[in-house]
């Protein structure tokens, strides 16, 4: 116990399902959540990708009997001493890609209140807690920083952005001509309000999303079975709790774009889309969805449209605006033998590839 708080660990989905009031109440009122840390979110995936846990470890923290603290984490069935957090760490196919992890808190939680995590660790028999999207302001980072515990971080991307408040963006001016072309051809957008239109949005939007990968000779992921389902139970929630903002363009009854974007705490994100290449005239279906999924995040007054991480240097992202942030891997131990194991593997990395540009620069 830390300043009146307790900590429960939770390893199965009835026991985080009995959680839902108190944890839909403390989503409503925290400034840091995100939908990665909503309860339909954790659930749907806890449900979803059973078959590759081990079980839940999902960790609360109480204050006099009220919930203050969520950190959605699991073990996977391949690796019972690593737990990571919910919607990571799936088969690379099924990958959900949950973002910005940290903890779910009460604004009146300190980054200290986490200092019990490492022994809760150890008392499951934890020796790697793995997350693989991390703020560098998040409090989780904080509290790695301020702290004792052993871990290490590394860069893994940046995530791009444009403010709500922001004038006229690098977006407004690519899109002005294509906006002017689809208003020649009669385009619609089509904002998804109904179960129907969310049918056959997201029809459109796996057969897109597939044919437009697999020209580039790549797999789609919505053919992955587990994939489309959670995706599949998601989109429905979603709907419900008015956190969706599923778009479609469409020139005469043919949807040529279809743009899933989701309401995440107080910023609209880019999560995934379908696009067909090959209609002409080409108006850049894809900038003009982004485009009107801007519109509608300052619409709603929320402060930014967040296209989500990437790992290429040369994204498109770039060229639409120039908002960005680091995206960090975070590693924390339990134990000094594994950490230098880590630290030392690391290292040795380092060495190795330093070593084999020093030999590349010589042959030049």
């Amino acid at each position: 116990m830390k300043a009146g708080l307790t900590f429960q660990v939770l390893t199965t989905l009835s026991e985080v399902e009995s959680m839902q009031t108190a944890w839909e109440s403390l989503y409503a009122k925290s400034k840091n959540a995100t939908i990665f840390t909503s309860f339909a979110w954790v659930t749907t995936w806890a449900s979803v990708y059973q078959h590759t846990i081990e079980k839940l470890f999902i960790v609360t923290v109480n204050r006099a009997g009220v919930l203050v603290g969520v950190i959605p984490l699991y073990v996977r069935k391949v690796d019972t001493t690593a737990a990571w957090f919910i919607g990571s760490g799936e088969p690379s196919q099924s990958e959900t890609c949950s973002e910005r992890q940290d903890l779910l808190c009460d604004e009146s939680i300190l980054a200290s209140a986490l200092d019990p995590l490492g022994d809760l660790m150890i008392e499951f028999g934890i020796k790697r807690l793995s997350l693989n999207n991390v703020s560098p302001s998040s409090l989780i980072t904080s509290w790695c920083s301020s702290s004792n515990i052993r871990y290490l971080t590394s860069k893994r991307g940046r995530r791009f952005y444009i403010p709500s408040e922001c004038g006229r963006s690098k977006l407004e001016k690519k899109v002005r001509r294509g906006r002017r072309a689809a208003k020649n051809l009669n385009a619609k957008y089509i904002h998804v309000k109904s179960r129907d239109e969310l049918q056959t949005a997201f029809a459109s939007l796996k057969a897109l999303n597939a044919k437009r990968w697999k020209e580039k000779g790549h797999p789609a992921i919505f053919d992955d079975l587990l994939f489309s389902q959670f995706h599949q139970e998601i989109l429905n929630k979603l709907l419900d709790e008015q956190r969706l903002s599923l778009v479609m363009l469409e020139v005469e009854d043919q949807i040529i774009a279809v743009n899933y974007s989701i309401v995440s705490g107080q910023e609209l994100i880019f999560y995934q889309n379908g696009i067909d290449t090959h209609f002409k005239p080409n108006i850049s279906p894809g900038l003009l969805l982004h485009y009107e999924q801007l519109l509608l995040a300052k619409e709603r007054g929320l402060s930014a449209y967040d296209f989500m991480m990437s790992t290429n240097a040369d994204s498109y992202k770039r060229s639409i605006t120039e908002r960005s942030e680091a995206v960090l891997s975070l590693c924390i131990y339990s134990h000094s033998f594994p950490f230098l194991c880590s630290k030392m593997k690391r290292y040795l990395t380092m060495i190795i590839k330093r070593s084999m540009k020093g030999v590349a620069d010589d042959k030049i």
